[in-house]
């Protein structure tokens, strides 16, 4: 990826109000980040949502159901515990 110096130089007039959205969704997204320290286990650092709930790392292995409005990892996490679920 590479980055402009002065994007202002070389917007067209009508880009204008899409780059200052994305400016501004790059710029929460970067205040709500942080480095996982050199060293760390990256997985201790991760944090999943679903938009509405922040999963702490061992709530997703309670997870047995899901919507097809729920992301992807949600309804796999659901279908894989309910499969394992049934094994036992």
């Amino acid at each position: 990826m590479s980055v402009r110096s002065d994007p202002e130089e070389t917007l067209a007039a009508d880009d204008s109000e899409a780059s200052t959205v994305a400016a501004s969704a790059v710029a929460e997204f970067l205040d709500a980040t942080s480095e996982v320290p050199d060293g760390c286990d990256l997985e201790e650092h991760l944090v999943l949502t679903d938009g509405d709930r922040t999963w702490t790392p061992g709530d997703p292995a309670t997870v047995d159901t899901a919507t097809a409005g729920d992301p992807t990892w949600l309804r796999l996490r659901a279908a894989i515990n309910t499969a394992g679920d049934a094994q036992t």
